[in-house]
């Protein structure tokens, strides 16, 4: 139906599908898979569990930095895509022009869906609860509907913290810049960068970046853990099927 081709059905299938905002959401996790990338590239040993990521959803036409997101995604898909050597391992798809009541067929098969809103958001919002109704295992951030979700133990939403910018500099962002001499096309990677440090990264996307690493690979290493991924799938349907909001209110 998508015309999706040469899918490890193995891999973990991580999903992130929704606007592009002018903001650090999907920028966040394109350079997560540009790191992921340049780390089988500098070492193609490099042991890292599967994972097959979708990237979907529309800009505002005068939104510069989603549009040039989107672009940073595309080329950075074509790229992986193309590369044989590590086609088994990481794999981009970006689902164009997807509608929102295409979202129960990739709710379906996701292993884990980025829900990342602003601090403020509608928590009328039912997309992540239809996603965890499937089982998804939850990545968001710290600063949003899902705050009272500490009182609970042992369910599949797992946070990064988007708002501890103490430091100003990014370990992995860093490996990054060393290793981009590795790509033989970089330069609409340059250019995106580029503009974060022109606008001084007033998303505060380099600040962010460790912390957003740390947390998938907290995920990575999860999903072999069978007994464990399985408790947190079947905790997270639980929660969804109570609604989740309202569920929380009775703890």
């Amino acid at each position: 139906k998508y015309s999706l081709e040469n899918i490890n059905d193995k891999s973990i299938f991580n999903m992130q599908l929704s606007d592009f905002h002018e903001g650090k959401r999907q920028a966040l996790n394109v350079f997560y898979i540009l790191y992921l990338y340049l780390k089988l590239k500098d070492n193609v040993n490099t042991i890292i569990t599967p994972t097959t990521f979708f990237i979907g959803g529309m800009s505002s036409f005068d939104y510069l930095f989603c549009k040039k997101t989107i672009s940073l995604c595309l080329g950075l898909s074509k790229m992986i895509n193309s590369d044989k050597l590590i086609q088994e391992k990481i794999k981009l798809v970006f689902v164009e022009n997807i509608m929102l009541d295409q979202m129960p067929d990739f709710a379906k098969a996701c292993d884990v869906f980025n829900y990342i809103p602003y601090k403020n958001f509608d928590i009328s919002n039912t997309y992540p609860y239809a996603f965890m109704n499937n089982g998804s295992i939850i990545l968001t951030s710290n600063s949003n509907v899902y705050e009272n979700m500490s009182r609970l133990k042992n369910i599949g939403v797992i946070k990064f913290d988007e708002e501890n910018f103490a430091n100003t500099e990014s370990s992995c962002m860093d490996f990054i810049l060393k290793n981009i001499e590795l790509l033989e096309n970089k330069k609409f990677i340059d250019e995106f960068y580029n503009l974060i440090l022109k606008y001084n990264d007033s998303f505060n996307v380099i600040n962010s970046f460790d912390n957003f690493v740390k947390v998938n690979e907290k995920i990575q290493k999860s999903y072999l853990n069978e007994n464990l991924w399985n408790g947190l799938m079947i905790k997270n349907i639980e929660i969804s099927k109570k609604f989740g909001i309202n569920y929380l209110k009775d703890v």
